[in-house]
Formats: C-alpha cells, sequence, structure tokens
C-alpha cells in the first residue's frame, strides 16, 4: 500500500505541476489526477469491503475514506478523490511504526527486570534462585526497594 501510495502521491504532484504550468491543458492534469486516484482506490476500496463483510473498529475508518473517495469521484474532484486515501495511508504507517516502538519498548524493560528471587527456606536460610524454578507455595523474601 505504502508504495501505491507514493506512487499516487507523484501522479498528484505532476498533475498540480501540470495544472499550474499549463491550464489550457486541464484533460491531461485531470488524467494524472484520475490515475493517482484509481492507483490508491484498490487497495482502500478493497479494504473497506472486506470490513462490511467482517466489522471491526479499524475497518470503519477504511469504510469512511471508500465512501469520501466515491464522493469525490462522483462530484469530479479528482484530486480529493487521492489525496484522501494517501492521508490515511500515511496515518497507518505511522500508527504500525508507533505500535512497534512501543512494544519494543514494554520488551526492553521486560529485560530489565529482575530474573532471581531470594526464596526462603523452611529452616530459615535464604538463598538466590532463578525465578522460572519457583512453583506455586514457595516463599520469597519481598526487600524495599
Amino acid at each position: 500500500q505504502l508504495t501505491l501510495a507514493m506512487l499516487a502521491l507523484g501522479l498528484l504532484g505532476l498533475g498540480l505541476v501540470w495544472r499550474f504550468f499549463a491550464p489550457e491543458q486541464e484533460g491531461v492534469s485531470q488524467l494524472l489526477l484520475g490515475a493517482a486516484s484509481l492507483l490508491v482506490a484498490i487497495p482502500v476500496i478493497s479494504a473497506g469491503w472486506h470490513s462490511l463483510r467482517h466489522p471491526s473498529l479499524h475497518g470503519i475508518t477504511d469504510q469512511l475514506i471508500a465512501l469520501a473517495m466515491l464522493g469525490a469521484w462522483a462530484t469530479g474532484d479528482l484530486m480529493t478523490a487521492a489525496l484522501l486515501p494517501i492521508i490515511m495511508i500515511f496515518g497507518h504507517v505511522l500508527e504500525e511504526r508507533s505500535v512497534i516502538g512501543s512494544q519494543e519498548a514494554i520488551e526492553a524493560l521486560g529485560r530489565l527486570t529482575r530474573s532471581q528471587a531470594r526464596l526462603l527456606g523452611a529452616d530459615g536460610s535464604v538463598r538466590e534462585v532463578d525465578n522460572a524454578t519457583l512453583k506455586a507455595g514457595d516463599q520469597v523474601e519481598v526487600r524495599a526497594g
């Protein structure tokens, strides 16, 4: 999806530049904007259709973007039809990246936890053991701090 979004963004930029520098050739600009919107429409409409059959919270966004894209096509606003899904795809990429970063931070915190416990023996002795060897009913010493 990101590759299609980048390609569509390039076509969108080219269409806008064409519209600015050659306003008499509006058809070429519209063709470029239409191609950009079609590139990103495929995954967005597919995801929207999938979320209709398998409802989820994430799928609501896909449905709304697909609906907005169809509305933009119906009114002839091809730039909006291309820009909305591009922004959505970049938002999904940033969201996934932040989730991955959060998971890595949680794993790093897990590695910082102590892997040894102070097991209390029946005679009152204390010895260091691995956390994995503890079983239900074992008594451990918990120190302050």
